[in-house]
């Protein structure tokens, strides 16, 4: 995710003894600099926002839970796994967006009845065989496989850097966690 910024400078920038006049503030495009842990806890943020936001069509039962499906693939999914490809994620992230798919789909197919006619919240196990597609934890990983092979394939100083390999030995005791 790419923010515009505009980067606000002094009149005059002065470099070994001479000074450059600066004629207006240029926008610059900044990437961002970020955690994973944050990065992951936005993109949460900002599906549950798209979530609320069409909780009046989710509530609906004027539409199919066909329908209802294809608003959650098409329009929350990705914002939930936007740039997901380059997210080194730990077990509680994945737990985090598995929580997060599971709210939306127990929104969509409703509660069950049992024999004695009560309201039961279906299980996760249930809300697998409704949905019938990938869960959200697959798409994931597929998506960092998929890009894993255009950064293997690709020349100049992404690839090279990729496929480079370091003469030197790694440092002693436990890796970090990741």
């Amino acid at each position: 995710m790419f923010r515009l910024m505009n980067k606000i400078t002094s009149s005059t920038l002065p470099v070994v003894q001479k000074c450059f006049a600066s004629s207006a503030p240029k926008p610059i495009i900044n990437p961002p600099i970020k955690y994973t842990e944050e990065e992951i806890r936005e993109r949460l943020i900002a599906a549950n926002r798209c979530y609320f936001g069409l909780s009046t069509l989710f509530k609906s039962k004027l539409l199919s839970r066909r329908s209802k499906t294809t608003l959650y693939k098409v329009l929350i999914r990705p914002i939930a796994l936007y740039a997901c490809e380059t997210w080194a994620t730990t077990k509680m992230d994945e737990k985090n967006l598995g929580v997060l798919e599971r709210k939306i789909l127990r929104k969509i197919f409703g509660p069950k009845k049992n024999e004695g006619g009560e309201l039961e919240i279906r299980t996760n196990e249930e809300l697998k065989k409704l949905f019938g597609e990938a869960h959200i934890i697959g798409i994931m990983k597929s998506s960092r496989i998929r890009w894993a092979g255009h950064v293997w394939r690709s020349e100049g100083v992404l690839g090279s850097i990729t496929k480079w390999k370091p003469n030197t030995k790694r440092p002693r005791g436990r890796p970090r966690q990741r």
